[in-house]
């Protein structure tokens, strides 16, 4: 049982990884919260793609300062500490002083230091990696933006999952399809749930990479999200 195995109802990925046989029974079964009601999910229009990687970062940087309400609680999640780190140079510094980046304390301190400071009013900004993507809890005001900078591909390195590939190849089926994309829509749908702990929260989800709209894979995975309210910027 789990809010993410299945991508949009469907659990074939997580199935085929574990083996379940075609008369398994599976059952997928609506969020409790009103999420259309609750939550808004954006895609503005920036224009630089992931694959550039200085032009994204300083597009991400340019969104984050004229767009973030910094008086307010956020998340913001990245793929790569390269990145963080880079959108970080980029930011005007009296931002960079709203920020508290995961790896400059402990966990529990850093959590504890944005609690107070959205309790002050004074605004608190986590930037954060895969870790603070899933089962991080942060109800109420202490998240009111979950921003979702670049979608979460894993980079396919390990043994097991380069070998299932293979296999997959071998027999015609498109392991990019069948395996990275399903296991990215799950990551996808983790970090979105950062968002609505309660219901009483509300707030936005804004996701950064415009492969999630240029992309048909992109766009599979934006309709297997929860039933957000969607603002899609378009580009000219």
């Amino acid at each position: 049982t789990s809010a993410t195995l299945s991508a949009g109802g469907n659990f074939r990925g997580y199935a085929d990884a574990i083996g379940l046989p075609n008369s398994a029974t599976t059952l997928s079964l609506p969020s409790p919260f009103d999420l259309a009601r609750q939550a808004t999910l954006a895609v503005p229009a920036l224009d630089a793609l992931p694959d550039a990687r200085e032009e994204h970062a300083a597009a991400i940087s340019a969104w984050l300062a004229a767009s973030l309400d910094w008086g307010a609680g956020n998340l913001v999640l990245f793929t790569s500490r390269q990145k963080l780190e880079r959108v970080l140079q980029c930011l005007p510094l009296d931002k960079v002083r709203k920020v508290r980046a995961q790896g400059s304390l402990a966990k529990a301190q850093l959590l504890a230091e944005h609690a107070e400071a959205v309790a002050a009013g004074a605004g608190s900004t986590l930037f954060g990696l895969a870790s603070f993507g899933e089962g991080l809890d942060l109800p109420g005001k202490l998240c009111e933006t979950v921003v979702i900078t670049q979608l979460p591909f894993a980079v396919p390195t390990d043994p097991v999952g380069a070998t299932y590939a293979e296999w997959l190849e071998s027999r015609g089926r498109n392991p990019f399809i069948e395996v990275t994309v399903p296991d990215a829509t799950r990551l996808l749908t983790q970090y979105c749930g950062r968002l609505i702990r309660n219901e009483t929260d509300s707030g936005r989800i804004v996701i950064l990479d415009r492969r999630v709209v240029t992309k048909r894979y992109g766009e599979r995975m934006l309709r297997a999200l929860p039933p957000f309210r969607r603002q899609i910027e378009r580009t000219p």
